[in-house]
């Protein structure tokens, strides 16, 4: 595909997808119902000036997506909650551009590009929730935006600043996608894994990798700028935590999210109370109100908090008790558990009303239809030894999102959303030619112009 040819191709699908997510914000109704409903409050209180929300005592938030909604919210007062939707579909159609240079960072290849961003573009699932004040699109982006980083700093054969300068951009990227959410606390390890196989694939000859020619001290330094950078933009809020809670952590949530999935029925495992102390000091306190219902996570949360509990201890009653139950029926909540995790990749869109041809995600076979084209792309990835590690750093990561939402949250498009950017990656890595890839295109032996021919 000629030069001229692929710049009009990805202008005229940039383009549509802009004038979609304008239409989608121009006719939708932005609801601040439930969660989006306290977002907005933290995001007034962030534009007020209270960075660090120390006006709102609780732990199970992070301040990353409260701080977005402050600063647009400062850069537009008295605008309505479209501004945010806005702003949101700016960073939808950012994401489709830094999924789109993570395939060409990776390929090289202008058709694998394109077919980035018709997958990208055309999910209209995904697009709807730009109109909703959730952190998924934030996250989504900030995500894309880190791992686009890490390809640059993987991929980079300059000098050592060069290199350390995405490091440090990494790093700093994946504070900002802990501090929107903290689902990613342990994506490093993926990182890391991804890493070893392909240190391992370069070793037995299968690529040339271009970060291999950086000495290991040059490799040292920059994972410790990296890891700096990670840390340093966590501190002021661990520190807040530390100061109101007394315990240095990003959130305190897994006891609450646990009860989800071990006393719902359903998807989760529906298992009985148990019958211990903190079950009944538990127990006693809900009695204080009238109507609360145990299945329900945050009708038993509201009722401890004000029975006299402050967040933190409100969590970790729910955690001890959840974990007790766990205890007693370990095989069936691991099954359960497992079901969940299949579900991830195929559960469907029902939450926001049908535009256009969203109403495809709504039908299970759909998702099933991706799901198996995506495991089919997958293999065809991981047999081309060229391709292998970046398919096994996308598998890795989709792998660890759908795991850690299976151990505490219910299958639901929401959480899935934020990896589809990986589904695309490993679609185009799977589809692309075999013998025009990253690797190859970094050896030294071939220019941009002519690996992208």
């Amino acid at each position: 595909m000629s030069g001229p040819r692929f710049s009009l191709f990805v202008g005229l699908i940039l383009g549509f997808d802009v004038i979609r997510w304008s239409l989608l914000v121009y006719f939708s109704d932005i609801s601040l119902a439930a969660d989006a409903g306290h977002y907005w409050q933290l995001g007034h209180s962030v534009a007020d000036g209270d960075w660090l929300l120390r006006k709102h005592v609780i732990a199970y938030r992070t301040p990353g997506y409260p701080w977005f909604l402050g600063a647009v919210l400062s850069l537009f007062p008295g605008e309505s909650p479209q501004a945010i939707a806005v702003v949101q579909g700016c960073l939808l159609s950012a994401t489709h551009g830094l999924t789109a240079c993570i395939v060409h960072q990776l390929t090289y290849n202008r058709r694998a590009v394109i077919i980035s961003l018709l997958l990208s573009v055309g999910c209209m699932a995904r697009a709807t929730w730009i109109c909703t004040i959730l952190t998924e699109t934030l996250f989504t982006f900030a995500l894309v935006l880190h791992l686009w980083c890490c390809v640059r700093w993987i991929l980079c054969e300059k000098n050592f600043r060069s290199l350390s300068g995405w490091a440090i951009a990494s790093g700093f990227t994946y504070a900002a996608v802990l501090l929107v959410r903290p689902v990613a606390t342990y994506m490093l390890g993926v990182h890391l894994i991804a890493l070893l196989v392909a240190a391992f694939c370069t070793h037995q000859g299968c690529v040339h990798q271009p970060w291999a020619r950086a000495t290991a001290g040059r490799w040292s330094m920059s994972i410790i700028w990296m890891l700096v950078f990670a840390i340093v933009p966590l501190l002021p809020w661990l520190a807040r935590n530390q100061q109101m809670f007394g315990q240095a952590k990003m959130t305190e949530f897994v006891g609450r999210n646990i009860w989800i999935v071990t006393y719902q029925g359903g998807a989760g495992a529906g298992l009985p109370l148990p019958t211990s102390s903190e079950s009944k000091d538990l127990l006693k306190r809900l009695s204080l109100q009238s109507g609360v219902d145990v299945t329900r996570t945050w009708q038993v949360s509201g009722a401890l908090t004000q029975s006299g509990l402050d967040d933190v201890r409100t969590d970790q009653l729910m955690q001890k008790v959840a974990w007790q139950s766990i205890q007693r029926q370990p095989g069936h909540w691991c099954i359960m558990a497992l079901r969940r995790w299949i579900n991830f990749y195929r559960c469907v869109s029902d939450q926001l009303p049908v535009i256009g041809y969203a109403w495809l995600s709504h039908h299970l076979w759909w998702c099933n239809l991706w799901m198996l084209l995506g495991t089919a792309a997958v293999m065809r990835g991981l047999i081309h030894p060229m391709k292998r590690a970046w398919m096994i750093w996308m598998v890795g990561l989709v792998l660890y999102f759908g795991l850690i939402t299976a151990l505490v949250e219910i299958p639901d498009y929401r959480y899935r959303m934020i990896a589809e950017p990986l589904f695309v990656i490993m679609m185009a890595l799977g589809i692309s030619p075999r013998h025009n890839n990253g690797f190859q295109a970094h050896n030294g032996t071939s220019t941009l112009s002519e690996s992208m021919a």
